[in-house]
């Protein structure tokens, strides 16, 4: 008996939570029943979302809170968002929704055989729609561009930044018969310049390569650099050689006592000498590491750091003769 009239109770409410009415998009007029979780109000025949009962919406979802705390300004606002918009989507939306590849419903229940060839047609178009013409080639753009931030770990705002800086070239035509990967790569390295990481070129070529050194796609890469650098009027800051130290140092496994070492020396030939000038903060960080583990007394080979360094031994040892013909060696710690 109680059931029955829990039931009743519920029908009841449902009833007045609808509101018989006419919209464009129905020939008929048709109920319009309140979802008291989102709060929209929903077309019970064809499904149209017809309006949002406001009070519902403001306590459903995330929100975000405007106004200035004070007693003189008014109650804060409440607004329902989605996820937030994002340029490192290919469609610069929120992250869409995607269609699971189980014929299953929220619930994990099986859905028939009719509903899910119905599925299997709306996941068809849903991927055609998504990647059809332009769409396609801007998807496999910024999904390169999400695995080299993913792989160099690099910070999302780093990951914003990249894209943001593809998308203005891209918007002013500079990739009109340019390679797509090149500018990915030269987008990430300038992203990663104006935030000051100790990330090189030749770190994100090997990336995009998988591990194999690839001096003619390093060679467009640095050329795409210089071609965004001068267009699109952007202004890298200079790389200090002394925050490359920490991480060449890693890869040759020396200890902290050199590393220290060598950055105090970086930081002491570039405020004591103009060599830094025009030369390549990698093969000076490499030619003071170095003589850094030198004067130490550990041996290392030169290949070896101008390896470690992504520079060649050339461009190292011509640092080395300048340092030494300066005689800033000798003042070394």
């Amino acid at each position: 008996m109680n059931n029955c009239n829990s039931d009743n109770k519920n029908r009841d409410n449902n009833n007045q939570n609808q509101q018989v009415t006419t919209i464009p998009q129905c020939t008929h007029s048709c109920a319009i029943a309140t979802d008291h979780n989102s709060g929209e109000m929903v077309c019970t025949a064809c499904g149209s979302v017809v309006g949002i009962d406001e009070e519902l919406a403001m306590h459903s979802g995330p929100v975000i809170i405007e106004g200035k705390y004070s007693d003189s300004a008014p109650a804060p606002m409440l607004y329902n968002t989605g996820p937030p918009s994002t340029l490192t989507m290919h469609d610069g939306t929120s992250p869409s929704a995607m269609i699971s590849l189980k014929d299953r419903d929220v619930y994990g229940v099986h859905l028939s055989a009719k509903a899910a060839e119905v599925m299997n047609r709306v996941r068809l178009w849903d991927n055609r729609i998504k990647y059809y013409g332009k769409n396609r080639t801007m998807v496999h753009v910024f999904t390169l561009l999400e695995n080299i931030a993913t792989k160099l770990l690099l910070p999302s705002h780093v990951h914003e930044k990249a894209a943001y800086i593809y998308r203005k070239a891209l918007k002013k035509g500079l990739l009109h018969g340019r390679s797509l990967t090149h500018a990915v790569a030269a987008a990430t390295y300038i992203a990663t310049r104006e935030v000051v990481m100790p990330v090189s070129m030749s770190d994100i070529v090997l990336t995009m390569r998988g591990g194999e050194k690839d001096r003619e796609f390093l060679r467009c890469a640095f050329k795409m650099y210089r071609l965004f650098i001068m267009e699109l009027d952007i202004k890298v800051p200079k790389l200090e050689p002394s925050k490359l130290i920490t991480r060449i140092a890693a890869k040759l496994n020396l200890g902290e006592a050199i590393t220290r070492a060598a950055v105090d020396n970086a930081k002491m030939i570039s405020s004591t000498s103009d060599i830094a000038v025009g030369k390549s903060p990698l093969a000076l960080a490499a030619a003071t590491i170095y003589l850094t583990a030198k004067v130490h007394g550990k041996h290392i080979n030169q290949d070896a750091v101008a390896d470690a360094a992504g520079v060649t031994s050339v461009s190292a040892r011509n640092i080395l003769r300048v340092i030494h013909g300066e005689k800033l060696d000798k003042k070394f710690v």
